[in-house]
C-alpha cells in the first residue's frame, strides 16, 4: 500500500485540479468571450471581477488554480509554508501521531549497492528509536530476535510501532566484511500504516564512501570521532527538488559539504542539488543536528529536519517541505 500521506498529497492535487479540467472542457466550446481582464469587466454584473482565461471569463480561484498549476519548477514554489492542502508543498503543515505502543505495523526495504545495484544480502538490520542513535536497545522483532537479514533480493520487512519515526541501522553481518559503511537510515515520514516495498535503499560500501572522501578532502580521509550524512531533497509527492541549499546548525572545523552531480560524482564545489537532489556533509559531531533547506536563489525555507549522527556511521535522510 501507498504511504497514506502521500495517497493523500496525491488526492488533494486531484481536487486542486478538478475546476480547471471543468474550465477546460467548457473552453472546448465554441463560446468566446473575452481578449484579456478588461473585457470580463466591462460585461458587469457577474463578470465583473472575473479574470480571462483561455478567452472566458472564469473566476479569479479558477485562474489562480491554472496559473499554479502551470508552474512546475521548485524554485517558483517559494515558502513551503505557503503551500498549504496538497500539492508538491502541501505537506509542509502535516501533523504526525506520536508512537503508539499498542499497534504494530510493518516496513518493509529492499537494500541495494549504490555502484552495482545488486541486492545487499550479508548485511545485519536493526530498529531503533530516534533517541537512540548508538541502538544500545534494538527493538524486538515478530520473530523474538533483535535483529534481521535480507532475502536473497535484499528485503527486509520490520515490526514497528504506528508512527514509528526511528532508525533503522545497517551494518556488515560480519565486522569488516566490506559490503556496506555502517549506517543509519533516519525513517521519514513516520509510518502509519503496512508500508510496501518502495524505491531500493541504495547504500555505500567503505570503498564507495573512502572515495566519495577522497574527493571531497582532495585525497585526507574523514575522522572516525565524527558522523555524516547522505541526504536527499524531496517534495511532498516523493519527486526530487534541484536548486536546494543544505545547511547544518552544528559543524566541526573539519567539516565538508558537497552535492551529488551529473548522477552519483560529488562536488564540493556546487551550491545546490541538481535534478539527481543528492547531498552530503562529512565529519559533523554526533548526535543532534538540525538540516534547513532552502530555495538558492530566493533563500526561501523549503523544509527542516533534525538528524541522528553517529560516530562512523553515515546517517541516509529525506529533507522534505515543512513550516
Amino acid at each position: 500500500m501507498a504511504n497514506p500521506a502521500h495517497a493523500r498529497h496525491a488526492l488533494l492535487a486531484g481536487l486542486l485540479l478538478a475546476p480547471i479540467l471543468a474550465c477546460q472542457l467548457f473552453v472546448t466550446s465554441d463560446v468566446y468571450q473575452c481578449s484579456n481582464d478588461g473585457d470580463c469587466a466591462s460585461r458587469g454584473g457577474e463578470f465583473a471581477n472575473r479574470k480571462c482565461l483561455a478567452s472566458v471569463c472564469v473566476a479569479r480561484d479558477v485562474a489562480d488554480a491554472d496559473k499554479d498549476a502551470s508552474t512546475s519548477d521548485a524554485s517558483d514554489a517559494g515558502d513551503a509554508g505557503d503551500a498549504g492542502g496538497g500539492g508538491p508543498f502541501g505537506c509542509a503543515a502535516n501533523v504526525y501521531p506520536e508512537e503508539n505502543p499498542l499497534r504494530h505495523v510493518t516496513y518493509t526495504r529492499v537494500f541495494q549497492d549504490v555502484t552495482a545495484g545488486t541486492p545487499l544480502t550479508a548485511i545485519a538490520v536493526q530498529v531503533c528509536a530516534i533517541i537512540d542513535p548508538n541502538c544500545t536497545a534494538p527493538r524486538i522483532q515478530a520473530d523474538g530476535g533483535l535483529t534481521l537479514f535480507p532475502d536473497v533480493d535484499g528485503k527486509v520487512t520490520v515490526d514497528v510501532l504506528y508512527g514509528f519515526n526511528g532508525l533503522l541501522q545497517v551494518t556488515d553481518i560480519v565486522d569488516g566484511g566490506g559490503k556496506v559503511t555502517p549506517a543509519l537510515i533516519q525513517v521519514t515520514p513516520p509510518v502509519v500504516e503496512d508500508a510496501a516495498v518502495g524505491p531500493p535503499a541504495l547504500m555505500v560500501s567503505p570503498s564507495v564512501f573512502a572515495g566519495v572522501a577522497a574527493s571531497v578532502f582532495g585525497g585526507g580521509a574523514v575522522d572516525p570521532t565524527l558522523g555524516h550524512i547522505f541526504f536527499r531533497t524531496h517534495d511532498c509527492l516523493d519527486q526530487g527538488l534541484a536548486g536546494i541549499s543544505v545547511d547544518a546548525d552544528r559543524s566541526d572545523p573539519k567539516t565538508r559539504s558537497f552535492y551529488f552531480t551529473s548522477g552519483n560524482i560529488p562536488d564540493p564545489g556546487a551550491v545546490q542539488t541538481d535534478k539527481g537532489a543528492k547531498g552530503g556533509i562529512l565529519n559533523l559531531p554526533p548526535g543532534t543536528i538540525n538540516l534547513t533547506a532552502r530555495f538558492f536563489d530566493t533563500k526561501k525555507k523549503m523544509g527542516s529536519v533534525a538528524v541522528k549522527l553517529r560516530a562512523g556511521f553515515v546517517t541516509y535522510v529525506i529533507v522534505t517541505p515543512t513550516l
